[in-house]
């Protein structure tokens, strides 16, 4: 997990397991701190990240470059991204606008197209996770692997598209 305020010019290489930013906040910084000692770690943060406070609505990520990664579980729901690269393999979806809507049109064709009660259950379950990462979401087809098989999965991301392709 990342604490931050701004997130910018990374690559990231490999395994990229359970990630998870959430911005900064004077209390996190200060917890187990003197007065003088977190003021002073304070204004350190605050000159180098050249800004004017620490507490922000959303952390900043911009130009993040995932290509060479793998990546499961992410977890931006306290951010605004710009310029993501996801790998080229169909595994990724990023979502960063109408996440509630698309999460609806899928569930749908979840209800009026699959049969098997379990599957249906666990593709709903999967939705439901995607719908809490609040606005913005980069979809992972192993998180989607692990309730059942590869099938499983190619199907969900490919409801995911369609839906992301007709919001767009």
């Amino acid at each position: 997990m990342f604490f931050c305020l701004y997130m910018a010019y990374i690559r990231f290489v490999g395994l990229i397991d359970d990630l998870m930013i959430r911005k900064m906040s004077v209390k996190d910084i200060v917890r187990y701190q003197t007065p003088d000692k977190a003021r002073d770690n304070i204004e350190k943060i605050l000159k180098v990240i050249n800004q004017k406070e620490i507490d922000v609505q959303k952390v900043q990520v911009t130009d993040i470059d995932f290509s060479m990664a793998t990546m499961q579980f992410l977890d931006f729901s306290e951010c605004e991204l710009r310029n993501v690269v996801l790998p080229d393999d169909g595994k990724y979806l990023l979502i960063d606008k109408n996440l509630n809507e698309i999460a609806d049109c899928v569930s749908e064709e979840i209800d009026n197209s699959w049969y098997n009660p379990v599957s249906k259950s666990w593709a709903l379950s999967c939705v439901s996770l995607v719908r809490k990462k609040s606005s913005v979401a980069v979809i992972c087809w192993r998180d989607f692997k692990l309730y059942e098989d590869e099938e499983f999965a190619d199907r969900l991301m490919e409801l995911f598209r369609t839906a992301k392709e007709k919001m767009d």
